[in-house]
C-alpha cells in the first residue's frame, strides 16, 4: 500500500525508456534525525471487548514496549545512512519482475545493514531501494526531506502478540528527517560487474507472490 503508491509516482516521474546506459555507482552519506516508528491501518486488542483502531500509531510513545526500529534510539536522536548504489543498467524499470538490475555495494541505516537489494528506482527527487520480504528504504536527496524505512514482514498485514494483547497492522515503517547529504559524483562501473546473481532476489519475491494468492 505505502510503497505501491510510491512506485506509481516514481513511474510517472521517470517514465519508461528503452535506451541502455552505462552502469554507475552513486555514493551517498546522510545525517538523519529519527522521527519515530509508525504502524498503520490496524488495531490494538487487549481483551475481548477492548479494540483500539488506528490509522497511524507511533510506537515510541507507547509504554507497553511495542517494537521500534532501534530500542536504544529515541525520537530526536541523530544517526547516519550510507549507501553505494549500483544504478540499473537500463532505465527500463520493469525489465524483470521484482528485479530491475539495481544493487548496492554498501547500504547501512544506523545499526541496520540492508539485505540483498534487487530493485533500485531513481527519480528527480531521490531513490527507492528494495530487498527481502517487503523491506526497503525510500529517500530524498536534500536536507529537510524524509528517509523512510519500511519493514513489514508479511505481504498483507502482520500480527504481533504480547502478554498484554495483540497489534494487527498493514505497514510498519521508521521515519527520519534528512539533516545533511554528502553525495560525490557517480563513478562509472565496468559492465561485467553488473552480472550479479539474481536468484536470491527472485526467490524472495516469489514468496511474496505466493502470499498474494494464498
Amino acid at each position: 500500500m505505502f510503497f505501491k503508491r510510491l512506485y506509481l509516482s516514481l513511474l510517472a516521474a521517470c517514465g519508461v525508456a528503452s535506451a541502455s546506459h552505462a552502469a554507475s555507482i552513486v555514493n551517498i552519506e546522510m545525517t538523519l534525525r529519527y522521527e519515530g516508528t509508525f504502524y498503520t491501518d490496524g488495531h490494538i486488542w487487549t481483551d475481548a471487548e477492548n479494540y483500539t483502531f488506528f490509522d497511524s500509531f507511533l510506537a515510541d510513545d507507547d509504554p507497553r514496549g511495542v517494537p521500534t526500529f532501534d530500542p536504544g534510539m529515541k525520537v530526536g536522536d541523530q544517526t547516519t545512512f550510507r549507501a553505494s548504489i549500483v544504478l540499473p543498467e537500463s532505465r527500463m524499470m520493469l525489465a524483470r519482475q521484482f528485479d530491475n538490475g539495481g544493487r548496492t555495494q554498501e547500504c547501512q541505516l544506523g545499526h541496520l545493514i540492508c539485505g540483498t537489494v534487487t530493485e533500485v528506482f531513481q527519480s528527480p527527487d531521490g531513490y527507492v531501494l528494495n530487498w527481502g520480504e517487503l523491506e526497503g528504504v525510500s529517500f530524498g536527496m536534500q536536507a529537510g526531506q524524509q528517509l523512510t524505512y519500511l519493514f513489514t514482514p508479511e505481504y498483507r498485514g502482520s500480527t504481533l502478540e504480547f502478554n498484554w494483547g495483540t497489534i494487527v497492522y498493514d505497514n510498519r515503517f521508521a521515519n527520519f528527517t534528512i539533516l545533511d547529504v554528502a553525495q560525490p559524483a557517480p563513478v562509472p562501473l565496468p559492465m561485467p560487474a553488473m552480472l550479479l546473481p539474481v536468484g536470491l532476489g527472485a526467490f524472495a519475491f516469489l514468496r511474496k507472490r505466493r502470499r498474494m494468492v494464498s
